[in-house]
């Protein structure tokens, strides 16, 4: 993250950069080059075996991606999908792929059940965070952690990036492929199906399954789920058996997925249930059951639950089931837990009702076609789970509610789910009702959450920056105080709004332009979101951010930025034209030299000897090279570090700014990295002042107990009093 300083800006004759000196003879990077130049943080929790049965582990992975393993206490047995066995036996990183409903998630599972021991499950984008371990991390260190004999499980990908377009994708698969690891299990969400194809072309260490079913497959799940399975017993031999090869064909032809089997057992039984019904009441012979046209009559998934949705909502006997089922989805989008006591008590104060109080059956009995019950969590499958959309009425309810007892739902979060819940804040900000004074965007106990909570922050303005153009003025201009005060909420507003910035009409893609030139903060991140994608924009658009760099001095420091992270993989000629641009635009310049340090070590030697060069040619560079440098410093390797360090000795424009963001990354730092940091500040008055900045900037994040060790040098030392007085009052205004 960089920040505006009070540094002399001009550009003089040292100054100058040297487009041959960096531009001549390089390559470009590769995408494997290229994979740690974006800090990609994800959510994710984690599993070990050895300390509980392996049954319960089991169980475990099952909650937590969300794989129905019974109904009404009956195991369903597995019925591998063509080819299965053979294409998950000899390799150990899979990327599975299909339809929704097609069996993914139990693929995985029943991978891992088949392996014969691992140490531990690290899921990425859990829909529940059982294990005794989860939070919020940065991908690479996630992956550093990962050992020879653990698991890497991401269900649903690319779910919980932020950013899902084709490159970054590319780029986190070739990361997390990179590590040698038991298992490297991926699932990619059926919506990124078409986008996705042909992503593992060039990554040859991930085997690509796609999950599908031949007729005989589809045969054998419907004879078998029919022969041992209790429930469907009956139907089977009375209405299936005779016309097994038929029905089968039918349902192959329709949509050939376990779920869909199961659904039609599902139909069929309960048309089963209603004869006999009808047959007791009236004394008159049952209705004949067509068991082909049943099959031939059942809707696709997706079309179904919303039929049948559609259908509890609108019945008045049924008003309690629907609040139980909005409940349960707002479970799953707010990350929180999904055991029975949870849904009664949140569905009781959003909808004030009660599904157990108004029926005496189990919800995974009467509900048996949308949940189940996974150990004592209550689950749904993808489909059904998104047939749920929430009305406005029903935002209204479930806003109001969540706004009224923010401090409750809160009090017990990991950081997995604060950020599940900042994203879900964001996305409906405009059904809180506030009531307040004039112009304030967000109630009181949420602002003063987010100062604590920089997960809760960021997702919170990332939720807000996907809807933002939908909002009315008067709610986006009080947005934007906001983002004006509060530095991560700006950049996730940014990561929101410029997510899908390249593919943007020009018409909206100006109002975003527009939008930023509103503020500071806003106009940095997006400067940033912009430079890392700008190779993908049309000449003229790219030709219209050049002329915003130029009257802009944050979007410009953003934008270099992002031109930074980015720079080996440009072509020569873009790569030129940076360099013209930034030879009169020293924020630019201060910003690339930023970019240009954080993934340096994947720079190709060429491009990390001329920037090395214009570090002793050029004061702004080298400052913004500090600063990447300095937040990037502690995961690098020692002999980095000492190279690092002599640069900071010789070169004060450098120590600046790697002081600054050394400041700013103080508190994660252990006990000795942060006396390191005191001790390079003795005698160096500008690491000094830097530091004092950076500890201002980041005041509010930082434990009490550090509140008096900063005020305490700031009273001995000059240098960092003016650089922490600058920090704070930044700090303090937010």
């Amino acid at each position: 993250m960089v920040y505006n300083v009070n540094v002399d800006t001009n550009v003089n004759a040292k100054d100058k950069i040297k487009k041959s000196s960096i531009t001549n003879g390089t390559s470009r990077l590769t995408k494997k080059q290229n994979a740690n130049l974006e800090p990609f943080e994800i959510s994710y929790t984690v599993i070990r075996s050895g300390q509980i049965p392996i049954e319960d582990i089991l169980q475990e992975l099952a909650t937590v991606i969300n794989v129905q393993l019974s109904r009404h206490e009956q195991q369903f047995p597995f019925v591998g999908p063509d080819n299965f066995e053979r294409s998950t036996t000899y390799t150990d990183k899979i990327l599975f792929f299909g339809t929704s409903g097609c069996g993914k998630s139990r693929g995985i599972f029943e991978v891992i059940k088949n392996t014969k021991s691992f140490e531990k499950i690290y899921i990425i984008n859990p829909r529940h965070p059982v294990g005794e371990e989860s939070g919020r991390v940065n991908l690479r260190e996630l992956v550093n952690r990962c050992e020879e004999n653990d698991i890497i499980v991401w269900d649903n990908f690319p779910d919980d990036l932020v950013k899902r377009d084709i490159d970054n994708a590319q780029t986190v698969l070739e990361l997390i492929s990179s590590k040698n690891v038991r298992q490297l299990l991926i699932a990619l969400k059926p919506k990124y199906l078409e986008l996705y194809r042909g992503i593992l072309d060039k990554s040859p260490e991930v085997y690509a399954y796609e999950i599908m079913y031949n007729k005989n497959n589809i045969k054998d799940i419907v004879k078998l789920y029919g022969t041992t399975l209790a429930q469907f017993r009956e139907v089977y031999e009375k209405y299936i058996a005779k016309d097994l090869d038929k029905i089968s064909n039918i349902l192959w032809q329709k949509e050939p997925t376990p779920l869909t089997i199961i659904d039609y057992y599902k139909e069929l039984n309960d048309k089963r249930v209603k004869a006999v019904g009808e047959e007791k009441e009236r004394q008159q012979q049952p209705k004949i059951i067509n068991a082909i046209e049943v099959a031939e009559k059942l809707l696709r998934r997706t079309e179904y639950y919303e039929h049948q949705f559609g259908f509890i909502t609108n019945s008045k006997e049924r008003q309690s089931e629907a609040d139980f089922l909005y409940t349960l989805k707002l479970c799953y989008e707010l990350g929180l837990s999904r055991t029975a006591s949870t849904i009664e008590q949140l569905q009781n104060g959003i909808f004030n009702s009660s599904y157990f109080a108004s029926s005496n059956k189990d919800p995974s009995v009467s509900l048996g076609s949308w949940l189940y019950l996974s150990g004592i969590y209550y689950s749904m499958h993808d489909v059904p789970k998104e047939s749920i959309i929430f009305p406005d009425y029903v935002k209204l309810k479930i806003m109001g509610y969540l706004a009224a007892n923010f401090v409750k739902v809160t009090s017990s979060a990991k950081d997995s789910q604060v950020n599940s819940i900042g994203l879900f804040f964001g996305r409906n900000i405009e059904f809180i009702q506030l009531g307040m004074e004039e112009h304030q965007s967000l109630p009181v106990q949420i602002v003063d959450y987010m100062k604590n909570k920089r997960y809760f922050e960021t997702a919170l303005g990332q939720g807000i920056g996907e809807i933002f153009l939908s909002l009315d003025s008067e709610l986006q201009q009080a947005i934007m105080k906001t983002v004006e005060t509060s530095l991560e909420f700006a950049r996730g507003m940014v990561n929101g709004l410029g997510q899908s910035f390249p593919t943007l009409e020009k018409k909206r893609q100006q109002e975003i332009l527009d939008t930023i030139k509103m503020g500071y903060a806003l106009a940095r991140f997006f400067g940033e979101s912009v430079g890392q994608n700008f190779k993908f924009l049309p000449k003229e658009l790219q030709d219209n951010i050049f002329e915003i760099s130029e009257v802009n001095p944050q979007f410009a420091d953003g934008f270099g930025m992002g031109l930074g992270y980015i720079y080996g993989t440009l072509d020569h000629s873009l790569q030129q034209k940076i360099l013209e641009r930034a030879e009169k635009n020293s924020e630019l310049t201060r910003g690339l030299g930023y970019g240009l340090a954080n993934g340096f070590e994947h720079l190709t030697k060429e491009i990390q000897e001329q920037v090395t060069h214009m570090l002793e040619e050029n004061s702004q560079i080298a400052m913004g090279l500090g600063m990447g440098f300095g937040y990037k410093f502690p995961v690098l390797p020692e002999r980095s570090q000492q190279e690092i360090l002599k640069k900071v000795e010789k070169n004060h424009e450098f120590a600046f700014g790697f002081a600054m963001s050394c400041g700013l990354a103080f508190f994660p730092l252990t006990e000795d990295q942060q006396r390191k940091n005191f001790e390079l500040a003795d005698g160096n008055p500008q690491f000094d002042q830097g530091l004092g900045i950076g500890f201002g900037y980041s005041f509010q994040y930082v434990p009490r107990e550090l509140w008096k060790q900063y005020f305490e040098r700031a009273q001995k030392n000059t240098w960092f009093a003016y650089g922490f007085g600058m920090g704070l009052s930044h700090s303090i205004t937010t």
